[in-house]
């Protein structure tokens, strides 16, 4: 049994269910990327080695040295959009990195791979560093895998609402500013939409640091009023527009930062009892149908209005009516609660975080259901 998604236009999409014999999945062809010495050769200049990472940037060649025999795995993290992640020790520095392994399946990972170097690449490129996006360490290929190192963080806002129900407006807004910080290098210096948008990829460290992850699926535009119209990412994050086939642009991932606004508030996603107990298929159209038909989701709770305000700026379902990811950080939400030095945000989330330390896990944690309806909803329309 299997699932099969069709486009028939721009504004929608069918689903047919059919029983086949599932032929065998023929080995992808990689002979035009890799080479005899087993290098891996991407687009955008890029070539992973048994060694290193080399990229072309801005015409000057750039190399960082890196190996499996250079790391030892001390633990693992967990799983991105691309593959698993490890914990490793650099043997001579003593530094801690997260390796992430893609393993190399075809044209579709070799673009993933593509996508994150150059992202990582251009976030160290000629001085144009963003603090709130994950630093690159290096890469390497080995055995039909490429394996990406990063710096190490601490989890992900995800794990957070383990511990309590919902973070405190004050201190999500210390979060929010540093992730639309990131945003804002991303869409406005890289010209990148991130299109996966979700707490999972807003990593934290326990001294307050926010940085935004997992590049895999990055669309780069030619220029701020360009669109895209793939359809990749999580799901339940996706704006109404690319639900609907419609082309998209950097407030696709405005509108994914809103609802994870109101999942990291609440401690439930909103769309958490929409779909409670159906089928994987269900879910999916119960989605589909409730974006298209039903006003935009809305904060539950205690909150004040101008956090209200925030997350209805964010999720117009008119994509052009959402605010950008600069002039968010001039809405009171965020002046109210921040200042104009990132260390005493992260001052304020890192002492609300000592706090955590002494909580036990909370037994009705949706946390781990939300991740597997993701990941069965994006099992669904795999490869759209």
């Amino acid at each position: 049994i299997f699932f099969r998604i069709t486009m028939p236009g721009k504004r929608g999409f069918g689903l047919s269910v059919a029983t086949v014999d599932e032929p065998e999945k023929e080995k992808p062809d990689l002979t035009d990327y890799v080479s005899l010495g087993g290098s891996l050769h991407l687009a955008k200049g890029f070539a992973v080695t048994r060694g290193g990472v080399k990229g072309t940037k801005a015409g000057n060649d750039q190399f960082l040295s890196l190996s499996v025999a250079d790391l030892e795995e001390v633990g693992r993290f967990g799983k991105g959009s691309s593959g698993s992640v490890k914990k490793v020790q650099h043997k001579q520095t003593g530094q801690i990195f997260a390796v992430k392994e893609i393993k190399l399946g075809g044209d579709r990972h070799l673009d993933e791979i593509s996508k994150e170097l150059s992202t990582l690449y251009g976030n160290k490129e000629g001085g144009k560093v963003s603090p709130y996006i994950i630093e690159f360490r290096g890469a390497y290929s080995l055995d039909g895998s490429v394996f990406i190192a990063l710096e190490a963080m601490d989890g992900s806002l995800i794990d957070l609402i383990a511990f309590k129900k919902g973070i405190p407006e004050p201190v999500l807004a210390c979060m929010v500013k540093a992730v639309l910080s990131g945003l804002t290098y991303l869409h406005k210096t890289q010209k990148l939409v991130h299109r996966d948008i979700k707490p999972q990829n807003l990593l934290f460290r326990r001294d307050g640091t926010i940085k935004i992850t997992d590049f895999g699926v990055c669309s780069e535009l030619e220029s701020t009023k360009a669109g895209a119209n793939s359809f990749v990412g999580t799901v339940t994050y996706m704006s109404p527009e690319r639900l609907d086939g419609q082309q998209y642009s950097f407030s696709a991932d405005i509108w994914g930062l809103g609802i994870s606004l109101i999942q990291l508030a609440t401690g439930e996603h909103p769309y958490d009892s929409l779909t409670y107990q159906q089928e994987t298929e269900m879910k999916f159209w119960t989605l589909v149908t409730h974006l298209k038909e039903c006003p935009s989701p809305v904060p539950v709770g205690d909150f004040s209005a101008e956090f209200r305000d925030f997350v209805a700026r964010c999720l117009h379902k008119d994509k052009d009516r959402r605010d950008s990811a600069m002039k968010l950080m001039d809405h009171p939400w965020i002046t109210s609660h921040t200042s104009g030095e990132d260390c005493m945000d992260q001052l304020i989330i890192e002492q609300w975080m000592g706090t955590l330390s002494q909580e036990e896990p909370l037994e009705d944690n949706r946390a781990m259901s939300q991740t597997e309806l993701d990941s069965a909803l994006d099992g669904l329309v795999d490869g759209f």
